[in-house]
């Protein structure tokens, strides 16, 4: 089940909420899993030209079903496997005419219980929180409507201290 409910306090001000609920039931075990998801953000109209967005979400990546299957090739899976938790704050600052159009946003991702396969080619849940942080420049120009020129920047980083296995 998914809602979203867009509350306009102005004509400069938007907050956005949605909230998602998934039910998983498992035809070959007894297991049944429900998660709630949610995302609350505001969009501003700073001017005619000027506008910023900023978001906080609480997201789950629920296991594939190969990895949760007891099948032994060419990976083990685990019954037990948690969905992974995703913390996310993102921010953005959009530059719009005519004929521009420039973007400035960051976010981070903090993942918990983030899914691995160890050494054995078995599924299991990290016990450490992976963190990431993302940064982007965009610039798009529109010289008519039939062409566009963009230059783009996109840089991820993540918290080496945080990971203890290539895969996180």
């Amino acid at each position: 089940m998914f809602l979203e409910y867009e509350y306009e306090y102005s004509d400069e001000l938007l907050f956005v909420s949605t909230l998602k609920y998934e039910y998983y039931k498992h035809d070959y075990n007894s297991r049944v899993d429900e998660q709630f998801q949610f995302r609350l953000g505001a969009v501003s109209l700073l001017n005619d030209e000027f506008t910023f967005k900023a978001f906080y979400s609480n997201n789950k990546v629920y296991p594939a079903l190969a990895s949760l299957a007891q099948f032994p090739y060419p990976r083990t899976g685990n019954p037990t496997l948690k969905a992974m938790s995703i913390e996310n704050y993102s921010s953005e600052l959009i530059y719009n005419t005519d004929k521009h159009r420039a973007s400035l946003g960051y976010s981070t991702f903090a993942i918990s219980d983030p899914i691995k396969l160890n050494e054995t080619n078995t599924y299991f849940n990290g016990s450490k929180t992976v963190t990431f942080k993302d940064f982007f420049i965009n610039y798009t120009y529109l010289p008519n409507k039939d062409h566009k020129i963009m230059l783009e920047y996109y840089s991820s980083t993540r918290d080496v201290s945080s990971a203890v296995s290539p895969i996180f």
